[in-house]
């Protein structure tokens, strides 16, 4: 059922741009004149950049669906794209309970955007390749390119940085984005998003969210000494590889659910599965199975790769033995041993959210952090 917010379809507007869509010859000016009398009935001023693309057909089209029916966000699961399906972009507003960088990232696929004090996550996704990873999930609103892009600006080497991927997003299709060159796209989809987001902000239904965001304050730290690492990251993360994706998600949301008030003996639980997911990471890296820890593979692995070896590993089984830190929080009969509330601390979280940031940037990139000095032979995962 439409919404129609704008009157955009009882006044005949969506109807205008539908047949100069439909015509053999979609004509400039009729389509300039459309976007004009579009932006008088959004009460949004005109782009800043872009103005003769956002009068093409093809975006008229696009933007006059969205302030119809509300922003149009395509489902990543199994069952919706067609064969011959083509690539979007989402651009994805980033929470206020996050810690960002404060300056850009530009990758292939993706990108780390602030637009008027806000950050983004600009991601290129494609339906086919989704619907060939995916499983279905009703409750995953993730796409594989996303949590690849987060990871990489997350895991900086001095930690600090948290990505908190918010629920609002917008995808702008390939149809869209191909009316601007090749290296403008990202800025497009941003000023498409944009132009999309202040016009529902300012209808009645978006009124209640542009009071929220006005008030939110976001904050940012010095990035300059992490922009090539998070490249060296992005570049590396093979999003084939489910254990991979997995891993690095459940790191997302270990740093999410940190930054939500009383959420963080939940947050720790992430963390220590997105550390199980590691070592399993280091066992597939070196040929063995992935199905279950082999503690005496792990022994072996780590002892040839770290100078350290068994002091990490020491420290691991504090966090993922039987009896330890995630038993402890995941397995209510412990609570007749140990109490209803665990034996944790923040430092625990502090010190296992560096060691899986070491672990994964040691995986994709076979670089290390201090206190994870190597002793030989890089083994890591092969990009794909």
């Amino acid at each position: 059922m439409s919404n129609d917010l704008f009157g955009l379809e009882r006044s005949g507007f969506a109807a205008q741009v539908a047949d100069l869509v439909s015509g053999d010859r979609p004509l400039r000016r009729e389509a300039k004149r459309l976007f004009g009398e579009l932006l008088g009935r959004i009460e949004t001023a005109p782009p800043n950049r872009f103005s003769e693309l956002f009068a093409s057909p093809a975006v008229l089209r696009y933007l006059t669906e969205n302030l119809t029916n509300g922003y149009v966000r395509f489902p990543l699961d199994a069952g919706w794209a067609p064969r011959n399906a083509r690539s979007f972009m989402r651009v994805r507003e980033l929470s206020a309970l996050g810690r960002y960088p404060n300056a850009e990232v530009a990758c292939h696929r993706g990108a780390y955007r602030i637009c008027h004090g806000r950050p983004y996550l600009l991601s290129e996704i494609s339906p086919r390749e989704e619907m060939k990873w995916s499983y279905g999930s009703e409750l995953a609103d993730w796409a594989r390119q996303e949590v690849r892009m987060a990871t990489a600006v997350s895991c900086a080497e001095r930690g600090g940085f948290i990505t908190y991927l918010g629920s609002r997003a917008f995808d702008v299709p390939d149809e869209v984005l191909s009316q601007a060159e090749r290296g403008d796209r990202a800025d497009f989809a941003m000023e498409c998003a944009m132009l999309v987001s202040e016009a529902w902000n300012r209808s009645p239904a978006g009124r209640l969210h542009s009071t929220q965001t006005a008030a939110q304050v976001f904050e940012f730290g010095d990035y300059r000494d992490h922009i090539d690492g998070a490249r060296r990251l992005f570049a590396g993360f093979r999003v084939s590889s489910p254990l991979l994706l997995r891993t690095a998600g459940h790191y997302l949301k270990a740093s999410m659910l940190w930054a939500t008030d009383g959420f963080r003996e939940d947050a720790l639980a992430n963390l220590l599965f997105s550390l199980e997911g590691c070592l399993l990471l280091f066992q597939e890296a070196d040929g063995a199975q992935t199905d279950r820890l082999d503690r005496r593979l792990l022994t072996e692995i780590f002892r040839r790769i770290y100078l350290h070896g068994d002091t990490t590993l020491h420290f691991i089984e504090e966090g993922l033995g039987w009896g330890a830190h995630r038993a402890q929080i995941i397995h209510p009969q412990l609570a007749q041993e140990n109490g209803w509330k665990p034996l944790i601390f923040s430092d625990d979280y502090y010190l296992f959210d560096k060691m899986v940031r070491a672990l994964l940037t040691y995986l994709i990139t076979g670089r290390t952090f201090e206190d994870y000095e190597l002793a030989g032979e890089p083994l890591r995962l092969e990009a794909a």
